[in-house]
């Protein structure tokens, strides 16, 4: 189970991605817009992220692999760099540019692409936001109707991987709606 989001995440922040799902990120500055404005603390957070940033780096190169391994250094810091992202929320740092990308990577909220459902784990596998659950992926197979008569194809299909988490989700039914192509009998 992956549990490293219900450790950390507050109402705060929760209130936060709700806002951003509505509404989208805040307008973005850049470091330099922002910097004159900034509290010591903002400051502090953006040093200690900066530091474990460079911390994953040599990580990365000492791992000599792809993907961190779980209780790993690169996997931990990972982790507190999702809890750092998650600080810096908390402390108004997420009108910067370069902050708003980071807050994604290192799962401190849900990726937009997921439709503000999944958040990112250190081993670059999805979460259920609500929950925590590892995010599981059904084949959904779509029928092409590519052909002359209503309801007819070739025969031909198409696959997706739809993401779901198995404890808050149905699992996706296999049957998926069919496909239509432009040109084709249901779609002129």
């Amino acid at each position: 189970m992956a549990d490293l989001n219900l450790e950390v995440a507050t109402v705060e922040i929760r209130k936060l991605v709700k806002e951003f799902k509505e509404k989208g990120f805040p307008k973005s500055l850049s470091l330099e817009e922002a910097e004159p404005s900034l509290t010591e603390k903002q400051r502090e957070v953006l040093t200690k992220i900066s530091d474990l940033g460079i911390a994953e780096r040599m990580a990365i190169i000492a791992a000599k692999k792809n993907v961190p391994q779980k209780d790993d250094e690169w996997w931990k810091i990972r982790e507190n760099l999702h809890k750092l992202c998650q600080e810096a929320i908390g402390n108004g740092l997420i009108n910067l540019k370069l902050f708003q990308e980071k807050v994604i990577h290192y799962g401190a909220i849900p990726d937009p692409k997921e439709n503000w459902k999944y958040y990112l784990l250190p081993d670059f596998t999805y979460a259920c936001w609500d929950c925590g659950e590892g995010i599981l992926a059904a084949q959904v197979i779509h029928p092409i109707w590519d052909g002359p008569f209503p309801l007819s194809g070739s025969g031909r299909c198409s696959t997706e991987n739809v993401p779901y988490c198995p404890k808050c989700e149905l699992k996706p039914s296999s049957r998926g709606t069919p496909i239509s192509p432009k040109g084709s009998y249901h779609n002129p």
